[in-house]
């Protein structure tokens, strides 16, 4: 009897939307944006996969935020969130302004992640067996880059705490 009159009182209340009935334009589809500062993040499904050109392989490591946090809007960011950093196995001779990508730089960009991760192997153990990296703790330095024609500004990572 006490529902009856509730609804009798409120019938709005009663009848209870689906939160699905929404139109996709008045749905925010933004990624959320962290403040660039450093986070704990677990690095987690890292492998081996052929670059978007077909000219060689990139290392693609996942960072799974692991602390929660607040995006540059002060919304509330929950643990779980991906930033992918990509480490490119593919040298480069440069020019047209672009600087040379030489075999020292895939070293170091190997390196800076498995020492951020307390992982101590070689190189070549770390880009043929990426999955060593799985489930490894680090803070990881995430910065802003600006929004461009093409895209809306997103985090990357750009280094580590032990750096």
């Amino acid at each position: 009897m006490k529902e009856l009159n509730r609804i009798l009182r409120c019938p709005d209340e009663a009848v209870s939307a689906d939160p699905l009935d929404t139109n996709v334009n008045d749905v925010n589809t933004d990624y959320p944006l962290l403040p660039a500062s450093y986070y704990l993040m677990q690095l987690d499904n890292c492998t081996k996969q052929p670059n978007k050109h077909g000219t060689g392989d990139n290392l693609v490591i996942p960072h799974k935020l692991t602390e929660a946090a607040q995006d540059t809007k002060g919304e509330p960011v929950a643990p779980g969130l991906i930033i992918t950093q990509y480490v490119s196995l593919v040298e480069t001779s440069g020019g047209n302004g672009k600087q040379a990508y030489t075999i020292e730089s895939i070293k170091k960009g190997v390196s800076r992640i498995a020492k951020a991760a307390g992982v101590n192997a070689t190189v070549r153990q770390i880009i043929d067996n990426p999955a060593m990296l799985n489930g490894k703790q680090v803070r990881a330095k995430v910065t802003v880059s600006k929004e461009t024609e093409e895209f809306s500004a997103s985090n990357r990572i750009s280094g580590y705490a032990t750096e």
